[in-house]
């Protein structure tokens, strides 16, 4: 699907796959340099363990 969108884009207005561009590599920068940096946790097994040690250290576990 996305290569057919791609090249419709063309058959409409070179314009339009330039947008999608731009608009892609903003949000490959934004990843890069902001969102990586800031996950939660690498795998939900991570994240439960987590969970646990506080709910440990509130006494609830």
């Amino acid at each position: 699907m996305a290569i057919t969108a791609f090249a419709a884009g063309f058959l409409v207005d070179l314009r339009v796959v330039l947008y999608a561009a731009g608009f892609y590599a903003v949000m490959v920068a934004y990843f890069f340099f902001y969102s990586r940096h800031h996950l939660v946790a690498q795998a939900p097994e991570e994240e439960f363990e987590a969970i646990a040690r506080a709910e440990a250290e509130l006494g609830g576990g």
